[in-house]
């Protein structure tokens, strides 16, 4: 339940545990200051004037970040029991580990080696422009695979089209 903007709730030691509490469960501002009945702006202004809040405030948010991938770890190592039904009728269980968040994890601690993102940039001077993405062809190589007179370049699809 939210507090209505004019009244006022005293946030006492047990309430700031309180908070800090839901905070570390939940991981969400909003769902912890309602859950000890402030408004976010309440629990915001003590962040921002009491050091020990805001550093217990981001301890509560560590221990959160620690259960999702405790969470993940299990899921991924151990997997989950998932129930297996034939005609209707329960047979037995399978356990099943989750390949998208094995990816999810080996691109959030090694993302130098599985990340999908390509850095590129994009060097102007002038008229015109140059896009340069790092880590694909050489320029030689590059040329030999695009240039009109490379085999499948662009003079090959010209002469198609006549």
């Amino acid at each position: 339940m939210k507090t209505p903007w004019h009244s006022y709730t005293r946030l006492t030691a047990e309430r700031r545990d309180a908070f800090l509490a839901h905070l570390a469960a939940c991981g969400n501002v909003t769902a912890a200051a309602d859950a000890i009945g402030v408004t976010r702006v309440a629990v915001y202004k003590l962040k921002d004037r009491d050091v020990d809040f805001d550093e217990a405030w981001e301890a509560a948010l560590d221990r959160y970040a620690a259960a999702l991938e405790a969470e993940l770890h299990m899921r991924v190592f151990d997997g989950l029991q998932r129930p297996v039904f034939q005609r209707g009728e329960l047979v037995g269980h399978e356990t099943v580990k989750s390949d998208r968040l094995l990816e999810i994890a080996l691109r959030a601690h090694a993302p130098e080696r599985y990340s999908e993102r390509v850095a590129a940039k994009l060097e102007h001077s002038g008229t015109a422009g140059v896009l340069v993405v790092s880590g694909t062809l050489e320029p030689s190589d590059w040329l030999a695979k695009f240039s009109p007179s490379a085999p499948g370049g662009h003079d090959d699809d010209r002469k198609d089209r006549a």
